[in-house]
């Protein structure tokens, strides 16, 4: 899969990114945004594009 838009969130120790369209997509209706990476919370105010 490649990554459309990559991000991570400013809460995260990790350089891995993640993307940002389909993680958006996925949460969208959930209570609390979990990292996919470390598994931390990553809500969308703490998102940051790389």
């Amino acid at each position: 899969m490649r990554l459309t838009v990559p991000c991570r969130a400013v809460t995260c120790s990790h350089l891995q990114c993640f993307d940002a369209a389909l993680y958006l997509q996925m949460n969208e209706k959930k209570p609390s945004w979990i990292c996919p990476v470390c598994d931390k919370k990553a809500a969308y105010e703490n998102l940051i594009i790389d």
